[in-house]
């Protein structure tokens, strides 16, 4: 496992050394509506599987479990396209596997299952490209 070499490090590491750090933060604080509305509509949706988790899928679960996650992973693409150019395009192809499963209605579980099962490879895909990304960049003088 790679500590200390996330996401969040890329983009402080990029706003350390750019000429203008400006923008990309203005771009982070940009996404500050969008973020906290993928995480809605993905506690609704989990409250909703967790409520009946051997129910019958249904479109009200499947667009607010899969499609909150893809809200918020778009706004971070977004973020990490606009600010380093770096990082963002691994966020976008998940998007589709996430969309593809929330459009199946499976039982709540079974959509949860599928969903932790998309988001766990992302993270540990995610956990490599940031550790690339991070090597190719300057180091940050630690003042």
């Amino acid at each position: 496992m790679l500590v200390g070499e996330g996401g969040e490090d890329v983009l402080a590491r990029h706003v350390a050394t750019t000429p203008d750090p400006l923008p990309p933060v203005r771009h982070a604080v940009s996404g500050q509506y969008t973020t906290p509305a993928g995480l809605v509509a993905l506690a609704v949706g989990a409250e909703l599987a967790i409520s009946h988790p051997t129910g019958h899928g249904s479109a009200e679960v499947g667009i607010l479990l899969f499609g909150g996650p893809v809200l918020y992973v778009i706004t971070q693409a977004r973020w990490y396209y606009t600010s380093t150019r770096q990082a963002w395009g691994v966020r976008l192809i998940a998007c589709p596997a996430r969309a593809v499963a929330g459009a199946v209605w499976l039982p709540p579980l079974v959509s949860v299952l599928v969903l932790d099962a998309i988001l766990v490879t992302l993270v540990l895909v995610l956990e490599r490209v940031h550790h690339r990304v991070l090597m190719k960049m300057p180091a940050v003088d630690a003042a």
